[in-house]
C-alpha cells in the first residue's frame, strides 16, 4: 500500500500572517476593556456594601438610613414588611414572635428590649408567650 498524498497538505502556522503591532494592539484593547469592565463592577460593588473600608474589611454597613436620614430601628423594619404585606404591624409582629425567641440570643433580646422602650410593636414581638413567666 501506498500511503496517500492527498491527505496531508502543508499548512501555515496559526497568526503566521498577523503583523506582531497588530497583535499586540488587539491585546492592549482586550485587556483595557477588562480593565474597564471589572472596575466598573468594583466601584458599583462598594457602592453596595458602603465604601472602600467596608469593601477591605468585608463588613456590611452598620445600619441603613431611612429616607428621611434617621437610622430605621425595628419598628421601621417590621412596618415596613407589614406594609407590603398588607397586614397589621401587631399581628406580624405576634406572628414572628415565636421564631425570635427561639432564634435570637437572649442577651440579644434583653439589647433590643432596653433599646427600643415604649414601642408597642417591639413590645409586642418580646412578650412572653401565656404560661411562661421570664427567668
Amino acid at each position: 500500500m501506498k500511503p496517500n498524498r492527498h491527505l496531508v497538505r502543508p499548512v501555515s502556522a496559526p497568526l503566521s500572517s498577523t503583523r506582531l503591532s497588530r497583535l499586540i494592539y488587539l491585546l492592549v484593547f482586550l485587556s483595557a476593556v477588562l480593565t474597564a469592565y471589572y472596575s466598573y463592577r468594583i466601584v458599583r460593588w462598594k457602592m453596595e456594601v458602603g465604601g472602600w473600608w467596608d469593601v477591605s474589611t468585608g463588613q456590611r454597613p452598620h445600619a441603613v438610613k431611612a429616607e428621611h436620614g434617621r437610622v430605621e430601628d425595628v419598628e421601621d423594619r417590621i412596618n415596613a414588611l407589614a406594609e407590603a404585606l398588607s397586614m397589621p404591624s401587631k399581628d406580624l409582629a405576634r406572628a414572628i414572635a415565636r421564631a425570635v425567641r427561639e432564634y435570637v440570643p437572649p442577651a440579644s433580646l434583653s439589647v433590643l428590649k432596653e433599646k427600643e422602650t415604649g414601642s408597642p410593636i417591639v413590645d409586642e414581638l418580646l412578650k412572653e408567650p401565656l404560661g411562661k413567666s421570664p427567668s
